[in-house]
């Protein structure tokens, strides 16, 4: 993704975890349950959980200026 962003450019990341949306967790618990390994090349679906660990995942990237902000959002 990053050979295709300009040098100067921005872009914007949006990710949710099961802290925040917890009927996520239970709608994947049964999935794990039934199909143990639904993805079993990738890495969990909640590892950017938390504001740290999505920050330090985009740090490692080599991206220049993070800025890392949690909103929450309520209806």
């Amino acid at each position: 993704m990053k050979k295709l962003l300009k040098k100067e450019g921005t872009i914007t990341l949006a990710v949710h975890g099961k802290y925040n949306v917890p009927y996520f967790d239970c709608i994947l618990e049964s999935v794990k349950k039934f199909i143990p390994e639904y993805l079993p090349k990738y890495p969990e679906m909640d590892r950017f959980g938390t504001k740290e660990t999505f920050a330090d995942a985009i740090k490692k990237t080599g991206f220049k200026q993070n800025c890392c902000e949690k909103i929450c959002f309520q209806i």
